[in-house]
């Protein structure tokens, strides 16, 4: 069944990430570079607080480069989209 497929090719990918846990990645096993957007500057500070713990956890790939970029004030389109519906 296509749910059956979709599982397994997800417990394939946790397990492929696991092998690179807190592990040098070649080029092509992961990305370069990873950029989280935050609504704004105290979840991006909060977002590079754990991104920290986590790498010296050995939790993600120590190849890629973590990027957490804040939201320009204003409105945020994505907090009232669910409202629209």
């Amino acid at each position: 069944s296509l749910i059956a497929k979709v599982n397994a090719e997800t417990r394939e990918r946790f397990q492929d990430f696991d092998a690179l846990r807190g592990k040098h990645a070649s080029a092509g096993e992961f990305w370069d570079l990873v950029v989280i957007t935050a609504a704004d500057h105290k979840q991006r500070e909060a977002y590079e607080v754990q991104i920290s713990s986590k790498l010296k956890a050995n939790e993600l790939p120590t190849s890629a480069e973590y990027v957490v970029v804040e939201d320009p004030p204003g409105y945020k389109i994505g907090i009232y989209i669910c409202a629209i519906k």
